[in-house]
């Protein structure tokens, strides 16, 4: 059986020079009790349990949802993954092998103060470390949400997603910075001229 049909992303030469999407190569698990570990949800014969869902719109969850990924990286090229548009209340990345074998970020719930509490466009990136002894990595992720969860993914170097990053931001701003300068210039006309269809505009 193929890498592809094994639902691996595979990396390549391309990677250093542009991030990619990330999301089909998710399969996930949903756990109702909200109480298994990672103990459990590793071991060869679980996996079965893992799918591929029909659509990362999730839709509100009360279960924990657990995503499986796995990369295929024989030349150890050092990734990061960024989600995206994800309303959650924590994240968490477990890669048992490396330094940092538990990654974690707590954006919202009883956990965060209660005006401290948001829903960011983008989460920190993790740090995909590639087990020093296979060429594939199996990576777990455990999502926490009362809310809806839409899962959405990049995966490149830390160059490639800084400069994905950058572009994207720098667009943003020129088109706030365009809507500015024309409720500027509209409130100037109408500070001269003090009319009422200039208000209107405004």
């Amino acid at each position: 059986m193929g890498l592809e049909a094994q639902q691996v992303f595979v990396v390549d030469e391309s990677i250093e020079n542009k991030h990619q999407k990330i999301g089909q190569y998710f399969t996930i698990w949903k756990d109702s009790t909200r109480q298994v570990g990672l103990e459990t949800v590793s071991q060869a014969a679980f996996q079965k349990n893992f799918q591929k869902p029909k659509s990362l719109t999730l839709g509100r969850q009360t279960d924990i949802i657990w995503i499986k990924l796995q990369v295929y990286n024989p030349q150890k090229v050092p990734l990061r993954i960024a989600f995206q548009n994800v309303f959650l209340d924590s994240l968490i990345l477990y890669q048992p092998w490396a330094t940092n074998a538990k990654q974690s970020v707590v954006l919202n719930g009883d956990a965060v103060v209660f005006h401290r509490r948001l829903a960011k466009e983008v989460l920190p990136s993790f740090d995909l470390i590639p087990h020093p002894k296979q060429d594939t990595t199996t990576y777990y992720f455990q999502i926490k949400s009362i809310s809806r969860v839409q899962i959405s993914a990049q995966v490149g170097t830390i160059d490639s997603l800084r400069n994905y990053y950058y572009s994207k931001y720098i667009l943003e701003a020129m088109i706030y910075g365009a809507l500015l300068t024309i409720i500027l210039y509209n409130l100037f006309i109408y500070l001269i001229h003090s009319s009422r269809r200039h208000a209107v505009c405004i």
